[in-house]
């Protein structure tokens, strides 16, 4: 595999031309030497001119694609991921109307704002042209697959699902982002599957021509720009479990599913669907290969111009770097890669035990890593899903003619 390159963007690059002269003051001084007279003058023109190599949410338009864990134990996560992307301490309360001071702002002021604004309001700081939108891990027609534990008061109401963006669809400069955010997080919930299937999500979504549940037909509409970037970014607790539907013989729990929304707890409880067979019949998951050819198909289309992929899933620190493997928080922020990971084959972990919150992300990270070796990597367990995304800052390329290589 060739390595892509990537170059650090330099904020302003100035090109001195030095001896510079206009065609009228040269055709003049022609004229003098031609007709003998004496020529005792030096013309020494400086322009400065500042060349900018914007960063990639500058270059063009970037359209990111959230693609969230809505199972039981994903609340505190998705809290963080509401203030990594729109953080109420930042002074940018509005990405409609960027304060002049950080419009467009200096090194050392766009230093200040990474510590305590969210991705949406940097974005918008840099000028940047951005879409979001929320998809879940959960494929089924609506998120009616919980355990009954989860509703005791029967209260939530059924979400739909399957190519569905949550909250009010696509959200864009033009929108209230915070608000917007919280609803479709809001939408995202804590009622979905436990056999978690980001990467199916993925495709459902960008996938004009895929079954979708009802209402959700045209939500794609609009959301990719052929003169823009995509950016997928997966935010999930346990590992990808993605069978199209059990396309290579993977138990199908979508099979005689309702097509319409209810409260259904029979189908959470069917053994024969158990997360543990996500680990014990991973042969019989889709190759991590056909996801991949999803997004270039959708380069080698003209959808899009490039593809980018993040994930902020199980990773841990191996002392060189992040590592997909099983971790938890730690109360000063950090992350403990000593827990026991048992949550992805149904194992129970004593209370007693150090038990880690959030299993390896391996299939998601062989998936960012397969679409592009820069890719950037994030730990769930981390306390904010923002700094693995500050790169888009600060490169002018990412991966580039190696993307998919």
């Amino acid at each position: 595999m060739t390595r892509s390159r990537i170059d650090v963007v330099a904020t302003t690059v100035t090109n001195t031309v030095t001896n510079t002269v206009t065609t009228a003051v040269a055709a003049t001084v022609a004229a003098l030497v031609a007709a003998g007279a004496p020529i005792a003058c030096t013309v020494d023109y400086q322009l400065d001119r500042p060349v900018e190599r914007l960063p990639l949410v500058a270059q063009r338009p970037l359209d990111i694609l959230f693609v969230v864990d809505n199972s039981g134990s994903m609340a505190d996560e998705q809290q963080t991921m509401l203030r990594s992307v729109f953080d109420p301490r930042c002074p940018i309360d509005d990405v409609r109307a960027v304060p002049q001071r950080f419009n467009r702002p200096s090194p050392e002021v766009f230093a200040e704002l990474t510590g305590v604004c969210g991705i949406a309001q940097l974005m918008a700081a840099m000028g940047g042209n951005f879409h979001i939108g929320v998809v879940t891990t959960d494929v089924g027609i609506c998120d009616e697959r919980f355990s009954p534990g989860q509703d005791p008061d029967g209260l939530h109401e059924p979400t739909t699902m399957r190519g569905c963006l949550q909250g009010q669809g696509i959200i864009s400069n033009s929108d209230d982002v915070q608000a917007a955010f919280q609803a479709a997080i809001l939408g995202v919930g804590t009622y979905g599957s436990s056999i978690e299937r980001g990467l199916d999500a993925m495709e459902v979504f960008l996938d004009p021509g895929s079954r979708r549940a009802p209402g959700c037909e045209n939500d794609l509409d609009g959301f990719l720009r052929p003169d823009g970037r995509l950016m997928v970014v997966v935010v999930a607790d346990e590992d990808d479990c993605s069978h199209r539907d059990g396309a290579l013989g993977f138990p199908n729990e979508l099979e005689g599913e309702p097509e319409t929304c209810g409260n259904f707890p029979e189908l959470f409880t069917n053994v024969a669907v158990s997360p543990r067979n996500c680990v014990e019949r991973a042969n019989e998951l889709v190759p991590i290969a056909a996801y991949r050819d999803v997004l270039r198909g959708l380069v080698d289309a003209g959808r899009t111009t490039d593809v980018m992929v993040s994930v902020m899933g199980g990773l841990r620190d191996n002392g060189a770097g992040l590592e997909p493997g099983g971790c938890a928080p730690l109360p000063d922020g950090g992350i403990d890669g000593g827990c026991l990971a048992v949550q992805g084959i149904g194992q129970t972990c004593d209370v007693d035990d150090n038990c880690c919150s959030a299993d390896g992300a391996f299939r998601y990270v062989e998936f960012a890593r397969s679409v592009n070796d820069d890719s950037l990597l994030g730990s769930i367990c981390a306390d904010n899903f923002r700094d693995p995304l500050l790169p888009l800052f600060f490169l002018d390329r990412l991966g580039g003619e190696n993307v998919f290589e």
